[in-house]
């Protein structure tokens, strides 16, 4: 059910309107920042976009010249899991179907996660592309707080959940509002 599930919703997110991206993206943005504001985070594990994803470069450009650190998602040869620092400056290694720091990059503990997705519900549960990497990260980084941006038409009523360990997120962020998810 998933895998269909997720061939569906990543044709859906690849065959949006440009105008409705762009314009979407700019909310989703506008939105975040209203919650950047009301919180004080120094250090933020983002993502580097793939697959239609929300170009968040642009978000990532402005958190790191207003001086956050910035890390992105690591996976060793031995599936050991961790958020790395990332400089925008930095020469990213494909791997595992994402881009990712060098092995020599500074481990951080991020007190935000900003996660990708195909699809969410408002409990806070989303569909990824199923290797589980996001909900490992999630899992051993459970103080910081877990933010999904997400287009509206990627919400799911019914979304298949495996919640031994399927890891929610604590908001989602669209272009038409913050989703405090609750469980």
């Amino acid at each position: 059910m998933k895998y269909s599930l997720r061939k569906k919703l990543l044709t859906i997110r690849m065959n949006l309107e440009s105008d409705y991206v762009n314009q979407a993206s700019k909310k989703i943005f506008a939105n975040f920042d209203i919650f950047l504001k009301q919180n004080a985070f120094r250090s933020i594990a983002t993502y580097y976009p793939l697959k239609s994803e929300i170009d968040i470069l642009p978000l990532n450009k402005a958190l790191f010249k207003q001086g956050i650190e910035l890390a992105l998602p690591h996976i060793t040869k031995e599936n050991s899991l961790s958020f790395r620092q990332w400089r925008l400056d930095m020469k990213l290694i494909w791997q595992r179907n994402f881009y990712q720091p060098p092995d020599s990059a500074k481990i951080i503990k991020p007190k935000l996660i900003i996660v990708p997705l195909l699809g969410f519900n408002r409990r806070g549960f989303r569909l990824g592309y199923g290797q589980g990497f996001y909900d490992q990260l999630l899992e051993i980084n459970p103080d910081a707080c877990k933010v999904a941006l997400a287009y509206s038409k990627q919400e799911i009523i019914e979304l298949p959940i495996e919640e031994e360990h399927d890891q929610p997120v604590d908001l989602i962020i669209t272009e038409s509002e913050i989703i405090a998810c609750s469980r």
